[in-house]
């Protein structure tokens, strides 16, 4: 029919469909009407003629052959008006004659103007089959309606007729659904404008590197409509280039995802203009646009003696860049939801440890709650892991080619260690550098106690005190590295400026031996009878600074004393917490690692099985025999103690050496920290 010539009316779709059986369904026949010109003698000459482009390059004939791909039978029935009478026109296109029974009355009873094309005989299979057997008539709707929306919306501004379209699905020629789409359903679009893309020539043909040039006065001007639509009738943002106000070629959209809605809405950006319908720039089946494109034009400019340097030309990078202008601008609800989500996602990732690069590489919906968004940044999380896991493996799996004896080992050994570090994500690196300044940090403070520095140092006391500066140094040090009076052991603390493995050791602080809890035993004294205490004047409830567990059978106690205490006046205080806890704890333990700590010790005073250690500390060079107070079993050895004292200072200063060696590796200058 003439669409020209076409006026108010209506398209009806009927479907029929055949199956005894309510859930099966399968497509009979198909029937088009509508009460539009008919196939007069015009339509009809344009028709018969194959390939015939009088209509437009857009109707070339290739749909009536396309029809005959998928069905083996299409009927015409139309009433047309001609000279003031109606006329009957009917013929068949088959597989085997394009048209047959044709036939061209005129119609004494009185008739309407219509047409009726009905197709039969379908040799879908597969895909197809299923798709048509499955089709829902809501979705058969939607499809017609957002194919021609910018079409229908065009005609509707221009106050053109819109023919109301009528969609029929029957069963057993029986109607069972219908939908229809009135010039009313059809909506404005949300915003709209246009935008210019000029031509371009070479600038200098001449020259080695192509330069183009913008052509002056010659540009072609682009339309566009931003819809709006409810996601139950869009299944897919889209932006489509248009022809003859029908979506052709979609264009890459960055800004949101296809099937994403915001706040239960999609977006159609549909792109026309006047450059979009000649024939020189749509493809044959009217499937895409043969713009040029400027790299393979600077290609062809190159490789061609015979190139023309003056060509104009219009690329379709060109167009691109402008359709992105644009998006940036319909689109700019979603940028600023997206930017809050980004945010929301880095806040998220850094509150649970995970790299924002990492985070922000998971694939985020614009409605996601926080627990999606959350759930989704731990599996890409893992996902990562997995794979960075596989090459440390391997990385690992190759140390057995090593030969530490070989010349390059060293240079291999580094290799492996950079190849190591390149798999360490930056927050990670970030991370192990303020790890590594807050350690400086916790030794600066003790050297600053040890000088009298710290303010809190400088402050007088008030009450009794009340003047005196505060020069409990002891209690001071021993909040640094462990919270006195302190039962939870999963408190953070500093014990590894004693020794690194301590921190990870369960413990408390300045608790009663008979009050300690060993994790997942219970008490850590049994309980010891009135009599006995009193007949060997046991004192069960003394107080070691810390006591830590690092495994069974042993333990760890750590008596910190005043720089200025002489140390060798205590030796003592710690065999005397480990007989207890041996004679009477509910565990066995026969190792003990005793330390005595503090300033003051002069040579002296310290006992001959003692040795001096490199870091000028002092060791007991053999283990203290800890003997059973057990009537019948006294003097029976069941456990030893490791004794050790440490001057503040030493560890101090074996903390600062270990803290540099990390930070030059990781390229951070502790000496600036000073």
């Amino acid at each position: 029919m003439n669409e020209t010539d076409f006026s108010a009316g209506v398209i009806e779709v009927k479907l029929y469909f055949t199956g005894l059986i309510k859930e099966i369904n399968e497509l009979d026949k198909i029937e088009i009407f509508d009460n539009g010109a008919g196939f007069n003698d015009e339509n009809y000459g344009r028709f018969e003629t194959l390939l015939d482009k009088s209509k437009g390059y857009n109707n070339r004939g290739s749909g009536r052959i396309q029809y005959l791909h998928r069905a083996d039978k299409v009927e015409v029935n139309s009433f047309y008006r001609k000279d003031n009478d109606i006329y009957h026109r009917h013929f068949i296109c088959d597989g085997i004659n394009f048209i047959s029974n044709h036939t061209n009355e005129r119609v004494t009873e009185r008739a309407d103007v219509s047409t009726i094309i009905t197709i039969t005989g379908f040799s879908h299979t597969g895909e197809e089959k299923d798709f048509f057997d499955h089709l829902e008539i809501g979705k058969l709707k939607n499809e017609i309606k957002n194919k021609f929306l910018l079409r229908l919306y065009l005609d509707k501004k221009k106050k053109a007729a819109v023919p109301k379209i009528i969609i029929t699905f029957l069963k057993q020629d029986k109607v069972v659904f219908k939908e229809s789409i009135a010039p009313e359903d059809i909506p404005d679009p949300l915003q709209s404008g246009t935008f210019t893309v000029p031509y371009v020539k070479v600038l200098d043909p001449k020259s080695d590197e192509i330069e183009w040039s913008t052509v002056s006065n010659k540009s072609e001007e682009f339309q566009w409509a931003h819809f709006k639509l409810p996601r139950s009738e869009l299944e897919q943002n889209g932006v489509f280039l248009c022809s003859k106000n029908v979506p052709v070629e979609g264009i890459p959209l960055k800004q949101i995802k296809k099937n994403e809605s915001l706040e239960g809405f999609r977006f159609l950006t549909a792109v026309y203009g006047d450059v979009l319908d000649k024939e020189a720039y749509v493809s044959h089946s009217v499937d895409s646009f043969k713009f040029p494109h400027q790299k393979e034009t600077e290609i062809e400019a190159k490789g061609n003696l015979f190139f023309d340097a003056g060509e104009e030309f219009l690329f379709f990078e060109n167009i691109e860049k402008k359709i992105d202008s644009v998006i940036g601008q319909v689109y700019g609800e979603v940028f600023d939801l997206k930017k809050r989500q980004e945010q929301n996602v880095v806040a998220i990732a850094k509150a649970h440890g995970i790299p924002s690069e990492i985070a922000l590489s998971a694939n985020f919906n614009l409605t996601d709650s926080e627990q999606q968004i959350t759930d989704k940044i731990y599996a890409k999380h893992a996902q990562v892991l997995s794979k960075e896991n596989q090459k440390i493996k391997k990385l690992y799996e190759s140390l057995n080619n090593l030969n530490p004896t070989d010349d390059n080992y060293q240079d291999d050994l580094e290799k492996r260690s950079s190849e190591l570090l390149g798999l360490i994500p930056q927050q990670n690196k970030e991370e192990l550098g303020r790890y590594v300044i807050r350690r400086e940090m916790v030794t600066r403070v003790l050297k600053l106690i040890l000088e009298n520095s710290l303010s809190v140092q400088e402050t007088p006391k008030k009450g009794k005190a009340k003047g005196k500066k505060r020069r409990d140094k002891e209690g001071l040090i021993h909040d640094l590295i462990f919270k006195r009076k302190n039962q939870d052991t999963a408190t953070p603390n500093d014990l590894w400026i004693l020794n690194e493995e301590y921190v990870h050791f369960d413990g408390c602080s300045e608790m009663a031996i008979n009050q300690i809890e060993v994790p997942n035993f219970g008490k850590l004294l049994k309980e010891i009878p009135k009599e006995t205490i009193q007949e060997m004047s046991l004192k069960p409830g003394r107080r070691p600074d810390i006591f830590l567990y690092p495994d069974e059978g042993k333990c760890i106690l750590i008596e910190l004393k005043e720089p200025e205490t002489n140390l060798a006046d205590h030796l003592g205080q710690l065999t005397k917490y480990a007989n207890l806890i041996a004679n009477f704890s509910t565990l066995k333990f026969e190792r003990f690692y005793c330390y005595l700590i503090g300033e003051n010790l002069s040579r002296i005073d310290v006992p001959g099985d003692y040795e001096k250690t490199v870091n000028d500390d002092w060791i007991r060079n053999i283990p203290l025999p800890i003997r059973s107070i057990e009537k019948g079993k006294e003097d029976q050895r069941i456990a030893e103690a490791h004794i050790e004292i440490i001057k503040l200072s030493s560890i101090h200063s074996r903390a600062h050496r270990r803290n540099k060696s990390f930070a030059d590796k990781l390229g951070i200058r502790i000496e600036e920290l000073e």
